[in-house]
């Protein structure tokens, strides 16, 4: 059929395109929903099997496909054919008048459904080899052992891959063999996802395989973790890596990580885990901090664990806690926090009955509360606090004065109070005495509701003040209630000199003394006629004193110059006025002079000690870099200092910390919100006297601050007491000093007390108070219960004063490394396994030269060995009890490396290692293996194999894995058994997709395969072909076989049922069917049945 041909054909016999559309026609007879019969279905895939391979000359193997596997095109195919009795001609015919849409059988056999493959089918297209690539690409996918229902899938999801050039997708392919996957998980992984085909997708996959490999992954996880993932963003994990590497994990580590929650780096391409490391830097985790517990993620998907955190950040926030608690809390208790789902922060204050200040503080001093407002668990009110009857009591009274219960201005005064509920109707009664109606009072309280913050005794005064000194009624008070600007142009400015004198009483404000003076000045001049009565005074006293007293200062202009200079210095704005000479460093001269003015103003001014006061400003380089900044110094930069000193107070506590060791960065936190002079902090100064006088480096005390803060709260004498219990448990005082150093914990109550304990116990077992010094004081160790629980262990183990003080003297790492916790688990393990509690004794006095975390790490390398062989309990604790010595000393191997090394099984290495368990010794990391001999079994499965695969089977497929489960016997009698069926007539091919089938039939010995070919053919009369269509025959017992034979020959000699039937529907129903359907069609079928039953059984 030439070009022009088809596209005529195409134009004018469209129609069956359109049918193939979903476009239901009826042309037989009513008949198209209806089920197609096997012998018309059997009829309809010939014609299009030799449609498909004759006319259209596509391969056999490809038409044979496309034929039986297209159920729904065979449907509308048969809806739209007027066929005749031979179902096959007419079909035929029609196909030869009627060219067909090959994209729809072909996408139907490749796993798409119609509903699927309706928007990928080619506008203009009707034949496969139109489309370039389709099925030169779809043969290499097939021939690579990728199946054929699985193309599909890989079709709709990267269509690219089928336009790939000549050996493009061959290459591809290659290169997943290049990096050591194996063929048949590379048809899964490709199967599953498609975009590995894909240029740039496949490139970033093999860059992230080379990783893990690096880092020591092995290959079996890697096919494991990422092929079998709908991981796709390949570059993302790759990031993740290098990000955990960047954290501090070594190669081992990351190993290790990925080996245990292969979760954290797969599971969305890892983006959780970007977020919570992400979150935690953020709130200022320290690597070291993240890796550790990352290494010991708990068993909770990544992504609900960074749900759960976000939530309980999201609570904190909500209650408005301040940032600083919020970071020292996630900080602190992150781990827990991304395991338990807290409730929201509105179910909370609800069901808690309680205001977000109340929960914040109850969180502050107890973040492990939280744990209680989990979804789903009860929350019981909380008991209600002075403040908050306080604030009902406000509220009260404001809506008993007019205010709106929930309206803006209530939530304005409810901020603006200070003190009790309580007191407030008493100063608003003060204010309705003097002579106000109750609506003005409300009108004052509404405009300025901090009115009422004031003691009844001070509205009096101002009250008085307003009436007799300044001549006003009561009802004038708006003087003093407007501002600055509308005060001056409104009464300032109607004399030509009102704003000298204003600016001059504002220079001299504040000092109270000349105040006093220039009230009796102005009251001269106002008695004089300079000015109107009263109006100086009031221009002097309202903006000067009464302004200050309304606001509850005694000096309100000096208070509040503090209050806005008070963090001058902290703030970290370059200002520099001095020549543009912002971040440059401070040259030496200044600095001394500069130094030299801090001390002086320290020492003379804030009366600090001398020592304290040098101290601070020698010691404190940043902090005074950023004080010479914010000043404009001219040649004499003592003087200016000092002068900018004594108008700008310092907020001493920067100076005092960097003085004391610590780094701005790190004393941020520490800074008290409303305090600037040191003198403020009860106790601060004097427990840091203690400190120093007892000869402890003031570098080194910034650390104890930061560590253990409550000790610079301590009442007086109760610092000194605890540094002499020390002196009293025989403990020199440069120890002392290095001790508290370095574990500021020691001077907390309790953990001294532990510590204390534990000495006391040392020392009662005999040990020297020289080693007590030396192997106490000098660790991290901080669990000093722990130790003592471990001393008290042996003890109960049978260890005997004298023992134990040997052994903590030979061995001190095992009592103090990690507070004691590998001996811990050592002996819960070997007690667990039956170990006597002499043989431990008696091991621990003889500890080998090994870290005691390090022989706990390889006697559980060990165990997890023996159990991952599948060796049983009660050997594995024989083994143990019996070997521990030195397998806490060996590290061994992992298991599938040695299984990979020794070439061998699961099985026989355990029945090597029960034999002989110093084999294991060989096996340790880093020695060479050797293979052991092949045993029997093994021989027998490796014959089996190589038949196998000699038949087709592709190696380490789920096929043959199949197949050897199924097969018993030796491997060496497969071929025997294979050859019987070739010589009774079936073709290799046709043998070996039996086998493939059913792989029991070759369990049987050649004798019942003879037979049970010699009844097919000589009893039944069938070719032995029919063998080919239903291959489960030849697995049915000869006694069933020759039941069911026996009993269809007397049926078709009864006329009941016809000759042809098939061997599935005689041999291969079950027996109540077989009855049901052929046996009672015959009055005495069930007669006769139960005859051939008996006889046959008596056989």
């Amino acid at each position: 059929m030439t070009h022009l041909q088809k596209l005529r054909l195409y134009s004018s016999l469209r129609f069956f395109g359109s049918v193939s559309l979903n476009v239901e026609l009826n042309l037989n007879n009513g008949e198209s929903r209806r089920r197609i019969p096997p012998t018309v279905k059997k009829e309809l895939e010939a014609a299009l099997l030799e449609y498909l391979y004759f006319t259209r000359s596509l391969l056999f193997t490809d038409a044979e496909h496309m034929s039986k596997n297209s159920p729904h095109f065979l449907k509308k195919l048969v809806e739209n054919v007027g066929y005749d009795s031979d179902v096959r001609r007419s079909v035929a015919r029609f196909l030869n008048y009627h060219p067909i849409n090959e994209f729809e059988p072909f996408f139907e056999s490749i796993g798409l459904k119609p509903s699927d493959f309706g928007a990928l089918l080619p506008r203009n297209l009707m034949f496969l080899s139109d489309e370039v690539g389709l099925l030169d690409n779809y043969h290499v996918l097939c021939e690579y052992g990728i199946d054929r229902v699985q193309i599909g899938k890989i079709y709709r999801e990267a269509r690219e891959v089928f336009r790939y050039d000549h050996g493009v997708l061959q290459s591809k392919l290659q290169a997943f063999e290049e990096v050591e996957i194996s063929k048949d998980v590379v048809c899964r992984a490709v199967s599953f996802n498609p975009s590995l085909l894909i240029n740039g997708m496949s490139e970033e996959f093999f860059e992230l395989v080379r990783k893990l490999k690096c880092l020591g992954c092995e290959n079996s996880w890697v096919e494991q973790s990422l092929v079998d993932t709908s991981t796709r963003n390949w570059r993302q994990v790759t990031h993740l890596l290098q990000l955990l590497q960047y954290l501090g994990c070594n190669d081992k580590d990351v190993s290790k990580l990925v080996g245990r929650c292969p979760g954290l780096l797969v599971d969305q391409s890892g983006r959780p885990v970007l977020l919570l490391i992400g979150f935690l830097l953020k709130f200022g985790c320290s690597r070291t901090d993240i890796v550790s517990f990352l290494l010991c993620f708990p068993q909770v998907k990544s992504e609900k664990f960074v749900w759960n955190l976000r939530r309980a950040f999201d609570l904190l926030f909500e209650i408005e806690m301040d940032a600083v608690n919020i970071g020292r809390i996630i900080r602190e208790h992150f781990t827990w926090m991304g395991i338990c789902s807290l409730k929201k922060a509105s179910s909370l204050l609800y069901y808690l009955s309680t205001g977000k200040k109340h929960m914040c503080q109850i969180i502050v001093a107890n973040p492990l509360e939280l744990k209680n407002w989990t979804l789903r668990a009860k929350t019981e009110h909380l008991p209600e606090t002075g403040k908050m009857r306080s604030r009902r009591d406000k509220i009260m009274f404001l809506k008993s004065i007019g205010f709106v219960e929930n309206s803006k201005e209530i939530e304005k005064a409810l901020t603006a109070f200070h003190g009790q509920g309580d007191e407030l109707p008493e100063r608003f009664d003060c204010l309705v005495k003097a002579g106000l109606s109750e609506s003005d009072v409300v009108k004052m309280i509404k405009s300025a509701p901090q009115i009422l913050n004031q003691s009844i005794e001070v509205l009096e005064a101002k009250i008085s003040l307003l009436v007799n000194d300044l001549g006003h009624p009561v009802s004038t008070l708006s003087i003093i209630g407007c501002t600055e600007s509308r005060f001056i142009n409104k009464y300032v400015n109607r004399h030509p000199l009102g704003p000298e004198v204003w600016q001059e009483y504002k220079q001299r404000s504040t000092d109270p003394q000349d105040m006093k003076k220039l009230s009796k000045q102005s009251s001269k001049s106002a008695e004089a006629g300079s000015w109107p009565h009263g109006y100086l005074r009031a221009m002097e006293v309202c903006r000067g004193s009464c302004r200050s007293t309304v606001s509850g200062e005694e000096n309100g202009t000096t208070q509040a110059l503090e209050r806005g200079l008070r963090d001058v210095p902290s703030r970290n704005v370059e200002v520099s006025e001095n020549n543009g000479e912002i971040g440059r460093r401070i040259p030496p001269t200044v600095k001394k002079e500069a130094e030299a003015a801090l001390l002086e103003y320290l020492q003379c001014t804030r009366n600090l000690f001398f020592s304290d006061a040098e101290h601070m400003s020698k010691n404190s380089p940043h902090f005074l870099k950023k004080l010479v900044e914010n000043i404009r110094y001219d040649s004499n930069v003592r003087r200016s200092v000092a002068r900018f000193l004594n108008y700008h107070p310092i907020n001493e506590f920067e100076p005092f910390f960097e003085s004391i060791g610590l780094e701005p960065s790190q004393f941020g936190d520490l800074l008290p919100r409303n305090l600037m002079f040191l003198s403020d902090e009860v106790g601060l100064l004097d427990n840091y006297h203690v400190l120093c006088e007892y000869g402890i480096d003031r570098v080194q005390i910034g650390k104890i601050y930061r560590e253990a803060r409550e000790v610079f709260r301590y009442n007086q004498g109760v610092l000194q007491s605890k540094l002499q219990d020390f002196k009293e448990a025989g403990i020199s005082k440069d120890v002392v000093c290095r001790a508290v150093s370095l574990n500021p914990s020691l001077l907390i109550n309790g953990m001294s007390e532990e510590f204390f304990e534990l000495v006391r116990k040392l020392k009662c077992l005999g040990c020297e108070n020289s080693w007590v010094e030396q192997s106490l004081v000098d660790t991290s160790t901080r669990n000093w219960r722990q130790v003592t629980h471990l001393l008290q262990l042996l003890q109960y183990l049978g260890c005997n004063d004298k023992d134990v003080s040997k052994l903590v003297g030979r061995c001190p790492g095992l009592l103090l490394d990690h507070s004691g916790r590998p001996v811990l688990l050592l002996i819960g393990f070997l007690l667990k396994f039956g170990c006597s509690r002499t043989d431990i004794v008696s091991f621990l006095l003889c500890f080998p030269q090994v870290k005691s975390e390090k022989f706990v790490c390889n006697l559980k390398r060990a165990f997890d060995l023996l159990f991952e062989i599948e060796m049983d309990a009660v050997s594995i604790g024989r083994i143990i009890r019996e070997h521990f010595t030195w397998m806490g000393t060996c590290s061994l191997k992992k298991a599938n490396s040695i299984l990979s090394n020794l070439s061998t099984g699961k099985k026989h290495m355990c029945s090597i290692i029960v034999a002989n368990p110093t084999e294991l010794k060989k096996w340790t990391l880093r020695a060479k293996i050797e293979r052991v001999p092949e045993t029997k079994e093994e021989r027998s499965r490796r014959d089996k194999i190589k038949f196998l695969t000699n038949i087709g089977f592709i190696e380490n497929s789920n096929e043959i894995e199949k197949a050897l489960t199924v097969f018993r016997g030796k491997g060496d009698e497969l071929p025997e058994r294979f050859n019987c069926l070739v010589k009774a007539g079936l073709s290799e091919s046709d043998a070996a997709q039996m086998i493939k089938t059913v792989p029991q039939i070759l369990n049987q010995s050649i004798e019942v395969l003879e037979a049970k070919i010699s009844v097919l053919v000589n009893d039944l009369g069938y070719p032995v072909s029919r063998v080919r269509s239903f291959p489960g025959f030849m697995s049915y017992t000869m006694d069933r076989v020759k039941l069911r034979c026996a009993m269809y020959r007397w049926l078709i000699d009864q006329n009941v049922v016809r000759s042809t039937l098939s061997l599935s529907s005689i041999i291969g129903c079950t027996e109540s069917s077989f009855i049901n359907k052929y046996v009672n069609r015959h009055p005495l079928g069930p007669e006769v049945w139960q005859g051939y039953k008996q006889s046959f059984s008596s056989i």
